[in-house]
């Protein structure tokens, strides 16, 4: 009798603490093998189609595992900066997903997984070498009388297979175009500019330009040019304000200013509406320009204009760019222009290499782009000799850029886990000079990002010449080759990098991206190199999943070894503190970037054969124990702080990486999280100011544990999590609380902490009705950890999704013997089988200091379960051969039932189905007072409702003498709340869960 007693008292804190999820027999939680990647397998990251030949693509991918329960994926494209969009169709089928364009353009396609949100992608661009559409703009829709604009026209696709129009105007009074695409204001007006292709006629623009007068008189010209003696300066006259002509007047000057009236004779003129000023050159044999100033000045209006009048014999041809760029496998029309332009002209035009074909139409220079890089192009205009002028040769040049169909980053497409973002380091380990490592600057290869085009063929001359990577950030340089350099001052910047071809005037650039980058950093591929990365305390760079080759250098598995940093009273009192010991695989005592790789620690963590029973030779053989009896047929223990796989120090931030405890293998898609009973915690938090950002942690006895500094007890922890998906405990996915204890005393087993006058002064459990005095009273007195988690999603726990623990305070942990006493006859129950006091459990019963939890952003607690598959409390151990195995009616669907019959529990289970399901949110457990606290600023927006649990609830109050007397406090979800088991179901399967670690 007496050792059931002892049993039920060492068994009760755990099983109440976990909101009476237990049972006396091991349940297996059964749970969906969930996905742990996908991979887009094509070796490609750009996909080129040709929308004119109908061309598709199928695309192949896998999910893993293989025998992932939900292999679903959905498909989504988005735009390619500086790149116009193409229209793709999907189709998924098996492992492909088949690719069909709409229209012509480039863009990102994301695969992602329903279950768990991985994402890979890949570029798509789509040509066509037939002209879709047209657009046209002018810098200005209004112009003056003649002033000149040009027509820019943009081309749909960029690279269509001609570019060449035809400019007409409706109304050439008003507005006049040429061949080139100049529009010249001629009258006062509107006339519609329209634009067709020469290709295609039906594909045209219109623009609308408005001529108006600056001035009662106004010039259609500024600048004459003439072989002849004599000619015209057109002129606009207003004439709806009482304009008289006899108020118009003329002066001349030579280039000096001087004013010589008889250098020509000069008459204004008027026929059909349109005036003009006519002259003629006193001197036949002048050559040369003069300045005739046009007035009207009636002495209420005066306006005066000018305009250069030349006189030339000598032809004059150039083009009016000095650059021009084209695309590869455009046609184009260059403008230029031949003065004076006269009759007779003969063209001839050549190319100075291959990259681009050049010819004449009639008076048309059409440039044809063959290659990507640069050509000059040279145009001779030749006109014969007459009686009266000789033979005149003209020649001009213009270099060509023949631009790329597109410039892209061979790298670009990756999706680099959650954050999507490439993080490099400046080095790398080289082993050939030292066994242990030497660091060297990392290889060409390392940090080399390419160039990726349709066909190497299409580059020409001068495109090499010509391009160039550059970096926006001084201190990382990118040389031509597209490897990136790292100074050692760069401690963490990311870096904006692209690739640029430019000739003059012409530029054409990559889209821009982005590169985290590590001055200090070590980019890692091998458990080798994790290994002394993290012993020499160096920010890690992850470049590869590091799994098979985990845990063994040479045959012997590492790892180091750490007294406990949870209560040792227990191994003090029995003479053993040498052996309150932790084993730690990798311990990073500096930042963690993942690139969305994974560290498995499944060779050494998992400890389990092919009958799934634990090895002997297994390294993790479970926790520490907080209190136990090993004794023939009455053995039983309760257990404390487990072994760790990864732990964080000071300061550290992991980043966009997944860390695993181990993998889970089923068949039938689905796995036994009792498989995770050996394997540990996943990630233990022993340092301050720890981040957790854009990562997975999963498949751990803990996932997640943060209970303060193995240094220091009184040190407060802050732990941050954000933009993560944590899952996968045998126990708790998070467990929190703090190493900083208050002793107590037989009489006083669960005593007040300091600066708390009264027994219920600081244990809050939430802050709704407190004051920001209050609040900052509670934090600065009570908390040592606070945990912030934003934007993640917690999901498949075998017991709670958190736990917020507190230390046993129940009177037998205080002071057996005395307790003994004090009972009299009931006393004899705590005597072991040799009638001896259990002494070795004096002193353990104390009240800690608590954690803060708070909730940012949207956070999934994706906790509801079938209460079938509730697992019992892991942390009590009583062998099958115990003469207490059985022996204790602990039934939780009785219990669950009697706690629903009470009006303060309605709602607790809900039915779907025929079965009976709990969610298992926030515990705060532990017995004694938990001064944690649940920081959202009012739990109920999330739909979370509060829970007391008195042992009296479920007929269990005598076990108060272990436990301790404070009730158990829980925040769930009820089966009235807005989250519901089929509502978790929807979000899982539909994916959407995993929206919210995407956010910013």
């Amino acid at each position: 009798m007496a050792k059931k007693l002892i049993f039920l008292l060492l068994l009760i804190p755990i099983i109440v603490m976990i909101c009476l999820f237990a049972a006396t027999k091991t349940i297996s939680n059964l749970v969906d093998v969930s996905v742990t990647g996908l991979e887009i397998v094509d070796t490609s990251s750009h996909i080129y189609l040709d929308l004119d030949k109908g061309e598709t693509y199928t695309l192949s991918y896998a999910v893993y595992p293989t025998n992932a329960k939900n292999k679903d994926i959905t498909v989504s494209s988005e735009a390619v900066e500086g790149k116009n969009l193409a229209v793709l169709d999907f189709s998924i089928n098996d492992s492909e997903v088949k690719i069909t364009p709409k229209t012509a353009g480039s863009a990102k396609v994301y695969l992602t997984t329903v279950d768990g949100g991985f994402k890979d992608s890949v570029l798509v661009h789509v040509e066509s070498t037939a002209l879709q559409s047209i657009e046209c703009s002018i810098p200005k829709s209004s112009v003056a009388i003649g002033e000149s604009v040009f027509i820019t026209t943009a081309f749909f696709p960029s690279a269509p297979s001609d570019t060449v129009c035809i400019y007409e105007s409706d109304n050439p009074k008003v507005a006049t175009v040429n061949e080139n695409g100049v529009i010249k204001g001629v009258g006062k007006g509107k006339a519609t500019i329209k634009i067709i292709s020469e290709y295609n006629p039906d594909i045209t623009d219109t623009l609308t330009v408005e001529v108006y007068n600056k001035d009662i008189l106004d010039l259609v010209e500024e600048e004459v040019i003439s072989f002849s003696q004599s000619g015209i300066i057109p002129i606009y006259v207003d004439e709806s304000d009482g304009f008289n002509p006899e108020y118009l007047g003329y002066k001349v000057f030579d280039k000096n200013g001087n004013e010589i009236s008889d250098a020509i004779n000069g008459a204004f003129e008027k026929q059909d509406g349109n005036y003009s000023f006519s002259y003629s050159f006193t001197s036949a044999e002048f050559i040369g320009s003069l300045t005739v100033e046009l007035f009207y000045d009636d002495g209420i209006a005066k306006v005066s204009k000018k305009c250069t009048v030349s006189r030339v014999q000598e032809m004059q041809l150039s083009f009016a760019e000095s650059t021009i760029g084209i695309n590869i496998e455009q046609r184009h029309q260059a403008s230029f222009t031949l003065t004076p332009s006269v009759p007779g002209v003969i063209y001839t035009v050549t190319s100075s290499n291959e990259n681009v074909t050049a010819s004449m139409n009639g008076t048309r220079l059409i440039l044809y782009g063959n290659k990507v890089g640069v050509s000059t192009v040279t145009l001779t205009a030749k006109k014969a000799a007459t009686s009266d002028s000789p033979e005149q040769i003209k020649s001009a040049s213009v270099d060509v850029v023949v631009k790329p169909r597109g410039m892209n980053v061979s790298e670009s497409a990756k999706t680099y886990g959650i954050e999507n973002l490439i993080t490099l380091g400046k080095y790398e380990y080289d082993y050939s000079a030292n066994p242990n490592g030497t660091l060297v600057a990392t290889s060409a290869t390392a940090n080399k990002f390419a160039l990726s085009f349709v066909t190497s063929s299409e580059l020409g001359v001068g495109f090499l010449d010509n391009f160039k990577w550059i970096s926006d950030t001084p201190g990382v340089s990118i040389d031509k080759n597209g490897v990136i350099s790292i100074d050692s001052d760069i401690i963490n910047a990311t870096v904006g990098f692209k690739g640029v071809f430019s000739y003059a005037t012409v530029s054409e650039s990559t889209e821009t991206f982005y590169v985290r980058c590590l001055g200090d950093g070590v980019n890692v591929y091998t458990y080798k190199d994790l290994l002394y990365a993290t012993r020499a305390e160096h920010p890690v760079v992850l470049r590869n999943t590091i799994k098979d080759d985990f845990g063994y250098i040479n045959g012997a598995v590492q790892y180091t070894e750490m007294h406990t940093t949870y209560d040792d009273t227990y191994y003090k009192n029995v003479g053993n503190l040498e052996n309150a010991k932790v084993k730690i695989l990798i311990e990073f005592k500096n930042d963690l970037y993942g690139n969305g790789y994974a560290i498995n620690a499944h060779n050494v963590a998992y400890g389990l054969d092919s009958d799934k029973q634990l090895k002997s030779s297994a390294l993790f053989q479970g926790p520490l124990d907080f209190v136990a009896m090993y004794e023939e047929k009455t053995s039983i223990h309760v257990k404390g702080q487990d072994n760790i796989c990864f732990a964080l120090y000071e300061g550290v931030t992991v980043n966009n990486v997944e860390l695993r405890g181990c993998d889970l293998t089923a068949d039938d898609g689905k796995v036994d999280l009792v498989d995770l009973s050996y394997t540990g915690t996943t990630v233990e938090v022993l340092g301050d100011n720890v981040n957790i950002e854009y990562s997975r942690l999963t498949n751990g006895r803990t996932v997640l544990r943060a209970f303060g500094d193995v240094a220091d007890d009184e040190k407060v922890i802050n732990l941050n999590v954000k933009n993560s998906v944590l899952s996968g405990a045998r126990e708790f996915i998070m467990r929190v609380g703090s190493n900083c204890f208050v002793e107590g005393t037989l009489e006083n087993p669960s005593p007040n902490l300091p600066d708390a006058t009264n027994s219920n002064k600081g244990v809050m459990r939430d802050y709704r009705g407190y004051t920001d005095e209050q609040k900052a009273y509670h934090d600065e007195k009570f908390i040592k950890t606070f945990i912030t988690v934003k934007n993640s999603v917690f999901k498949d726990a075998g017991l709670f999704a958190i736990g917020m623990d507190a230390h046993f305070a129940g009177p037998a942990l205080a002071n057996g013997p005395e307790l003994v006493k004090s009972l009299g006859a009931i006393g004899n129950l705590f005597k072991k089988n040799n009638g001896t006091l259990v002494d070795e459990w004096i002193g353990l019963a104390k009240t800690s200091y608590g954690a803060k939890l708070t909730f940012d952003g949207d956070v999934q607690l994706c906790s509801w379960k079938d209460l079938e598959n509730v697992d019992s409390s892991t942390l009590i151990s009583v062998p099958e051969k115990s003469v207490f195995s059985g022996k204790i009616d602990f039934d939780v669907k009785t219990m669950i039932s009697t706690l629903s019959s009470k009006s303060e529990f309605k709602g607790i289970t809900a039915n779907v189905d025929g079965a009976t399901y709990v969610h298992a949110g926030i515990a705060f457990f532990g017995g004694g007072k938990n001064y944690s606290v649940f920081d959202s600023t009012d739990p109920t927006a999330y739909g979370l409702i509060g829970y007391s649990i008195d042992l009296s609830d479920v007929n269990r109050d005598y076990f108060v003498y272990a436990a301790g007397y404070e009730n158990f406090y829980f925040f769930m979800y009820s089966a009235n709340s807005n989250f519901t088991p089929k509502t978790q179901e929807e979000i899982l399967t539909s994916g959407k869960a995993y929206d919210c670690i995407y956010k910013k």
